[in-house]
């Protein structure tokens, strides 16, 4: 039996390469916390060599122990400031998101969706999620990657674009799956909306491709 990638209706995105670790919608702020913990390591441990490894004068160890944390604490927030810009997180967990999708897990990629998600084929969060759930399953290995990606920023969303192709293998309707994506000419669109003050918070409220034809009854 031969089924086509319209009765199944996968619409999902792109990606550069598989992302073997599966972060969460928030972009892993676990991974988040690890990263700074290491930054703050490795400069706590340069600043111990120098400051605190050297027989030097009172006065002398406190004045470089000060600059020293002032350096560390300059280093942290910028690179928390680069982490934390709106562009870079909407990169981040669109990569994060099309690697959950890649690893097949349907249920980490529904962590990515806002509860207001629709989309134009008629789908809400629920149902979007259960496209993945029968999707990714006819796929043993999958690979997402984008070309000529763009980021739009708006003041409390972002739309993130890109053509995709895809390449993977499995049952019989993977080839399918893939020849009916890699055809397409028009990008997809994802529209990322922050849903608070977090810096990291942000959650995908719309997917779009006008060429993608996806059957509103079956998923």
């Amino acid at each position: 039996m031969r089924l086509s990638l319209k009765t199944i209706g996968i619409g999902s995105p792109d990606r550069k390469k598989t992302f073997a670790e599966n972060q969460p919608a928030s972009v892993n702020q676990k991974q988040v916390d690890r990263n700074v913990s290491a930054v703050v390591w490795l400069a706590g441990c340069f600043i111990g060599k120098y400051c605190f490894m050297v027989d030097q004068p009172s006065d002398t160890t406190f004045r470089y122990s000060f600059y020293g944390g002032l350096i560390l604490a300059v280093i942290v927030g910028v690179w928390l400031v680069r982490l934390w810009e709106a562009e870079n997180q909407v990169r981040l967990h669109t990569e994060h998101l099309l690697g959950q999708i890649e690893e097949r897990d349907w249920a980490g990629a529904g962590d990515f969706l806002a509860v207001s998600y629709h989309d134009d084929w008629g789908d809400d969060r629920q149902r979007m999620i259960n496209r993945l759930r029968l999707g990714v399953r006819f796929f043993s290995n999958l690979t997402i990657t984008p070309t000529g990606t763009q980021i739009h920023l708006q003041e409390e969303t972002a739309t993130w674009s890109a053509r995709i192709q895809l390449a993977g293998s499995g049952s019989e309707m993977a080839p399918e799956a893939v020849e009916e994506i890699n055809r397409l000419t028009t990008p997809f669109e994802l529209r990322w909306k922050k849903q608070s003050w977090k810096p990291w918070d942000w959650k995908l409220v719309q997917v779009r491709n006008s060429e993608l034809q996806l059957p509103a009854d079956v998923y």
